[in-house]
């Protein structure tokens, strides 16, 4: 289904692998609902597609599809018809190692948008 949208509105998709035992994963989850500047390059670029890994709920026939995740959030840049493109940790996306920086995830989303 997600794929379907993605072709159909010619975006490419962003798998955001976490949850919320993670600290992180819900900084960079507020980081982005509080940067308008954020929040719309995501909305006319790319379908966000929260998954969740904890324990119990490790998802690994899905995330069995793309390279070892070592820390968590986790990003993962999709085509629109769900080739990887890119997979992307997100410490270099942070500001001062306690929040992220919103100049540095703009060029990441910039950088990973279709051109076409």
């Amino acid at each position: 289904m997600t794929i379907a949208r993605a072709t159909a509105e010619k975006k490419r998709i962003l798998l955001q692998v976490g949850g919320e035992w993670c600290g992180w994963c819900k900084l960079l989850t507020g980081f982005i609902e509080k940067s308008e500047p954020i929040r719309s390059s995501l909305e006319k670029n790319f379908l966000l597609m929260k998954v969740t890994y904890t324990q119990k709920q490790p998802n690994e026939a899905f995330l069995s599809k793309y390279p070892k995740i070592v820390g968590y959030p986790h990003l993962f840049v999709l085509d629109s018809d769900g080739t990887l493109l890119h997979s992307q940790d997100t410490t270099p996306l942070e500001k001062d190692g306690n929040t992220y920086n919103e100049g540095k995830i703009l060029s990441f989303l910039q950088e990973w948008k279709k051109t076409d």
